[in-house]
């Protein structure tokens, strides 16, 4: 069964589901993880870890906002960076809610920590970054 929320409430109570370490799912909203996460149709998994990697993509808070970006560099604070985005996001590890463990489009069921998965990411990025400097050069 699918219910709608506010926003405010929704994030309420899946800080009160993640704190009793339970996994949640719910349906994305935004493009700013595309092309991996479709607006309205990716259904992701997601649950408390105990350490975050490169490459995990985590439910975190910023700015009063909760945001779903990939983790792309850790330093003194965690850099996160939507896929179809240009900004970065720096937290602390105590900002960090939860991390997604698989995800589901049009219900194909993908687990993050399959090697194919790893690979299209890891092409993903790097084509994006040979993307940029092939357009800084013809500028």
């Amino acid at each position: 069964m699918k219910i709608a929320f506010d926003n405010k409430d929704f994030f309420s109570l899946v800080r009160e589901t993640l704190e009793v370490n339970q996994n949640i799912s719910f349906v994305i909203k935004g493009t700013s993880m595309k092309p991996f996460f479709i607006d309205m149709v990716t259904e992701v998994f997601i649950k408390k870890k105990i350490t975050y990697k490169k490459y995990d993509i985590c439910l975190f808070e910023y700015n009063n906002q909760i945001l779903l970006h990939r983790l792309i560099k850790i330093k003194d604070k965690y850099i996160f960076k939507g896929d179809n985005s240009s900004n970065t996001e720096e937290v602390d590890e105590t900002d960090i809610l939860a991390y997604v463990y698989k995800f589901s489009n049009n219900n194909k069921t993908v687990d993050v920590r399959s090697f194919k998965y790893k690979l299209r990411v890891r092409l993903f990025l790097m084509f994006k970054v040979i993307k940029n400097i092939v357009k800084k050069v013809i500028k």
